[in-house]
């Protein structure tokens, strides 16, 4: 099973809108996946279902339980599991056992899926902790602010230490940038710097549209809320690259 945690601990970049897209995808092309939500937000489970049972939610994993995950229709027939969140994991941010740091990729040990995708929080406590523990993959979407450049050598010093202290190292799939600010002077000074330091782990950019918005607040695709839009396009063409990095 190949595991992706779509992660960046600085807020409102675009996490939740990737990951909901990408798990969607594969779940179209016929593969078994899994969603997993660890953000206390809950905003990837409310994306793919308002309302799921109780006992399919990930703070299950913390009070030593094997939550059952939940089936939810996306589009074309196809279906993938989900493992939901809401407010009550967040009771759990500062129980940091050493046994907390490894629930999720215990709890994904041994299950027939193809990919699970997993959406963080917006920080680099025990919920991110987990999914890095847990991923083959990662994924990083970026905004252009400074403050977003800033926090990504944070990020990548916490995945080597993570490769230091769990004995694998999640693999860096990619960086994504979300283009809320690519018009902008500021933004295309951070663009430019963030291509020339990472270089082919920038896996390409997406425009900003309302579109994307109105699509996430349907629980549906670009691709089929608006499938002639520029934005339908550069998810899909984004998703290729993607799956070209984790083969």
């Amino acid at each position: 099973m190949k595991i992706i945690a779509v992660t960046n601990q600085k807020g409102g970049v675009g996490k939740t809108t990737l990951a909901f897209h990408l798990a969607s995808a594969l779940a179209e092309a016929g593969n078994r996946v899994l969603a997993v939500d660890m953000d206390p937000q809950g905003n990837l489970t409310y994306t793919f279902q308002e309302e799921i049972p109780g006992e399919a939610r990930v703070h299950l994993l913390f009070e030593g339980r094997n939550p059952p995950p939940f089936e939810v229709e996306v589009e074309k027939g196809a279906s993938l599991h989900l493992l939901g969140s809401d407010i009550r994991l967040s009771r759990f941010e500062t129980d940091t056992r050493f046994e907390n740091f490894f629930r999720l990729k215990r709890y994904l040990a041994g299950r027939e899926y193809d990919f699970a995708v997993i959406d963080t929080p917006p920080s680099l406590g025990l919920f991110t902790a987990n999914s890095l523990v847990a991923a083959t993959h990662v994924i990083v979407p970026l905004d252009l602010s400074v403050y977003s450049a800033l926090g990504l050598q944070d990020l990548l010093d916490t995945i080597d230490k993570i490769g230091e202290y769990a004995s694998v190292r999640p693999k860096m799939a990619g960086m994504v940038i979300m283009g809320q600010l690519r018009r902008t002077k500021m933004g295309k000074t951070v663009a430019s710097s963030l291509k020339e330091e990472y270089g082919d782990l920038i896996l390409g950019e997406l425009s900003h549209s309302v579109k994307i918005r109105e699509a996430v607040a349907l629980g549906r695709p670009i691709w089929h809320h608006a499938p002639s839009h520029r934005v339908a396009v550069e998810f899909r063409e984004l998703i290729e690259k993607i799956l070209g990095r984790i083969k």
